[in-house]
């Protein structure tokens, strides 16, 4: 994926999580890990991060070899999975 696409995903991920999920799961749900399908808004929260992705791509049936519009969060953390300090 481009940085550029990644860098979009990832605003739009924080737009979708702040806006309409944040409310809803923290602090309940504080260290588990929230896989957000970007095109959907539709989200799977687990204690283990695979398993949350697994549910979200078998939901949405992601063809084999393309990558999804998902973006990972570790609920209660102040940056998403997927970026580096």
């Amino acid at each position: 994926m481009a940085a550029d696409n990644l860098k979009s995903l990832r605003e739009r991920a924080w737009v979708i999580y702040n806006a309409d999920i944040k409310h809803l799961v923290e602090p309940e749900f504080n260290g588990k890990y929230l896989v957000l399908n970007v095109e959907t808004g539709h989200y799977e929260i687990d204690e283990r991060l695979g398993q949350a992705d697994a549910r979200m791509l078998a939901k949405h049936q992601i063809p084999k070899g393309e990558m999804p519009p998902h973006f990972a969060f570790r609920i209660g953390y102040p940056t998403t999975f997927n970026e580096r300090p």
